[in-house]
């Protein structure tokens, strides 16, 4: 006999992660945010009691992300975001099963994917879906679904071919579908008759349904007798005699089943920047969380995979994202001057000028300021400091010069933590401490002065006049020549 799992427990279930889970905070009363809640409620209500798997939020595109940068930290967010989906459904939902949207495992993967999710509340993957196409050489016979791959990891390997089958909302009649895959199955079991075998179908991330139409299916395909849904999850361990059997390398190259990925090292990088970034700012806002639902929620959405079926707008909105979180970055910023600040004296107080063009208070950001040179001294660095919304504040901060001449001053914002957020400035500064040059000199003279005074005094030599002996007589002797000198011209 066979079992083949019921497609709605794997697509069903992973298809709606990114859809239900909650942004979180307070919803707002927008016909938008209702509507949502109208659509979780009511997925709550139609998936409860099944078993379900959550895709990372998003749907993020674990197949381009652990190929190029497996440690990126935004995506790592979203792998752990995931958990929010089922806090929303109120059941449990799990996200150890990694699905890569283009069903390969391609050398280098399985580790990648075990690297991801390594710092996450997941740990490391129950299992890995993957195209049975890609982990199976040509043989004879169609292996069971229950794979492992080289390092250990469980692989849950769908048929290709039956998922194909699955009734679509174009098809003229789900009937000739069910037919299908009802005869091809019993291929299947023909091949080794009497030996229990797993199959897994899965259908694709965009598939559209008839409702009435899939129903039919499923009641057609769990009443065939050689045919025993189960749960897929129960194809991560052996039972019985159907053991998981180790990868080999296809034959020939397989194609992936998604389009080419958009994401790079490069993008991801940027993307992981621009979410400390915001998270940085979002640090000092007095209402952080709404900033960062505001900006993060779009640029969370960049790494899904479904941007593989429109490259051109993915970079449509990574340019309009891109801009904006440079644009609420830079609302920060450290006023620049357009003139050089005279330092007349050792110590003074510069001023410098701080503006926030957000629309949201900051709180507790610190200004740090580095001179270029140790002609200044910064005296002490200012304490945190709190700019309302779209204004700007003074803040006073003490220096010494030390030297006199031209120096250059980096200001520039930082969290609690060290971060640097916001626009720096440089601030010219002229040091010219005249007064202290003044007093020093002018000291020194009057020392020099009462110096030599001192000494003149203690170690004087003999005057003319001492060397006279008869002082009085010689006065008397020039009184009478002066009084015969005044008598001659009268």
């Amino acid at each position: 006999s066979s079992g083949t799992p019921a497609p709605t427990g794997t697509t069903g279930s992973t298809g709606t992660a990114p859809t239900s889970t909650p942004t979180g905070g307070q919803p707002t009363q927008s016909p938008a945010t209702q509507a949502i809640a109208r659509l979780g409620d009511a997925l709550r209500s139609q998936l409860a009691g099944h078993d379900l798997w959550a895709l990372p939020y998003a749907d993020a595109d674990i197949a381009a992300t652990v190929g190029t940068a497996p440690a990126n930290a935004l995506v790592r967010d979203l792998v752990t975001r995931a958990a929010g989906l089922g806090q929303r459904l109120e059941q449990p939902v799990r996200s150890d099963i990694v699905w890569p949207v283009d069903g390969l495992l391609p050398a280098g993967r399985e580790q990648g994917i075990r690297t991801l999710l390594s710092t996450t509340p997941v740990k490391k993957p129950a299992g890995i879906v993957v195209n049975a196409a890609a982990v199976t050489k040509a043989t004879a016979y169609t292996p069971t679904a229950r794979r492992v791959a080289t390092g250990g990891t469980r692989l849950l390997a769908y048929d290709p071919r039956l998922s194909a089958l699955l009734p679509r909302r174009s098809d003229p009649s789900p009937v000739l579908s069910t037919q299908r895959y009802l005869a091809e199955t019993l291929v299947l079991l023909g091949e080794r008759a009497g030996t229990q075998r797993s199959v897994l179908v899965t259908a694709p991330r965009s598939y559209d349904p008839d409702g009435a139409g899939l129903a039919s299916f499923l009641a057609a395909t769990a009443s065939a007798p050689w045919l025993e849904p189960v749960d897929a999850a129960s194809l991560l361990t052996d039972d019985g005699s159907d053991k998981a059997e180790v990868q080999t390398r296809p034959t020939s190259a397989v194609a992936s089943a998604a389009a080419r990925p958009v994401l790079d090292a490069g993008r991801l990088r940027q993307m992981a920047e621009q979410r400390d970034t915001l998270l940085s700012v979002s640090s000092v806002l007095r209402d952080g969380a709404q900033f960062e639902r505001t900006y993060r929620d779009v640029l969370d959405e960049l790494a899904s995979a479904r941007w593989r079926d429109r490259p051109g707008s993915w970079g449509s909105l990574a340019s309009s994202v891109a801009r904006d979180v440079r644009a609420a970055t830079s609302a920060i910023r450290v006023v620049p001057r357009t003139s050089t600040i005279n330092l007349l004296a050792e110590n003074g107080t510069l001023r410098i000028t701080l503006e926030n063009g957000l629309d949201y208070t900051v709180e507790g950001i610190r200004l740090r300021l580095v001179p270029d040179n140790p002609r200044i001294r910064v005296v002490a660095q200012p304490d945190p400091i709190s700019i309302g919304p779209g204004s700007r504040t003074n803040v006073p901060v003490e220096v010494a010069a030390v030297a006199a001449g031209r120096a250059q001053i980096r200001a520039f914002l930082t969290t609690a933590d060290g971060t640097m957020i916001g626009s720096p400035a440089t601030i010219p500064v002229s040091a010219n401490p005249l007064d202290g040059a003044i007093y020093w000199v002018g000291g020194v003279l009057a020392g020099l002065v009462l110096l030599a005074g001192v000494l003149r005094a203690v170690f004087r030599g003999t005057s003319r006049v001492d060397e006279i002996a008869d002082i009085e007589a010689v006065t008397a002797a020039h009184q009478t020549l002066g009084d015969a000198d005044d008598r001659d011209r009268h």
